[in-house]
């Protein structure tokens, strides 16, 4: 009896402490979307919803199943509707990371269509600062879009793009010596983000990134070294963060959707797969 009144003592506590699901691998597990109610843990928002006429709640945030997997799609709006800058989604990471520490971030992302404009990442604010700062809320960032930059001397075109102060870059093909090519529609890509969470005075605030996925990257490939946090605020990483933006109303970018699966964090570096 005792030893059962230890083992329950021990779960309780465990609970209470919030613990984690980490896998032999070491990847600890962030979201799958294969629970019952797989956005219950997720924050959904519009905080800049300038569509005419005016739409509630525009974004389409929703968990899809295929050939018995299921994943996240992510739009600004249905399709046709036009005006909501800002679609935010976030959720909770199961474990912060420190200030001084090195982790393995790794998500699949396949695009459903092109125009669109997404970004994605981890960040340090809380959903207040998130909602009111949107993309000044991340650190280590992913960028997929199409659309025209002025900052750029070139139009986007579906490259995979990270934060490279003072704007975007794309990623590059070193094996090819030469800029990525735009991600393949309905390709699943498999993406590690080593983010380097040290003070800037030790080196840190970057990450690099690595990619496996569509005709280009049969096998995992360095594809951007040294890319830069967005704010660099020198504090614990929080919080996993999307968003996207359909444009004005009279310049729009286009709604195409951004899905997401298997989203999973490790301490350090580590460069396998959590699904294999």
């Amino acid at each position: 009896m005792k030893t059962l009144k230890n083992q329950l003592f021990l779960i309780l506590l465990m609970s209470a402490m919030g613990t984690h699901c980490q896998t032999d691998s070491g990847w600890i597990k962030i979201d799958d979307f294969e629970s019952n109610n797989p956005l219950k843990s997720w924050t959904l928002a519009d905080p800049q919803n300038e569509t005419n006429p005016r739409v509630e709640n525009p974004q389409v945030t929703e968990v899809r199943s295929e050939n018995g997997n299921s994943y996240l799609l992510k739009k600004p709006a249905a399709d046709g509707v036009v005006g909501n800058r800002k679609a935010v989604s976030l959720k909770r990471l199961p474990v912060d990371v420190p200030v001084g520490e090195i982790f393995t971030f790794y998500v699949r992302l396949r695009v459903e269509y092109f125009p669109n404009n997404h970004v994605l990442g981890w960040g340090s604010a809380d959903p207040k600062a998130i909602l009111e700062n949107v993309y000044d809320g991340f650190e280590p960032s992913l960028r997929v879009t199409d659309r025209n930059d002025r900052q750029l001397p070139e139009k986007n075109d579906g490259t995979l793009m990270v934060n490279k102060d003072p704007w975007y870059d794309h990623i590059f093909n070193f094996t090819e010596d030469r800029k990525a090519k735009p991600m393949e529609p309905d390709a699943w890509y498999e993406i590690w983000c080593v983010a380097d969470n040290r003070v800037l005075a030790e080196g840190g605030q970057k990450y690099d990134v690595y990619i496996k996925g569509g005709d280009e990257f049969p096998v995992q490939q360095k594809v951007y070294e040294g890319a830069d946090f967005r704010m660099k605020r020198e504090q614990p990483l929080l919080y996993f963060q999307s968003t996207c933006n359909t444009g004005p109303v009279n310049d729009p970018y286009g709604n195409g959707g951004l899905m997401y699966d298997d989203l999973y964090m490790a301490e350090g570096v580590l460069l396998t797969s959590p699904i294999n």
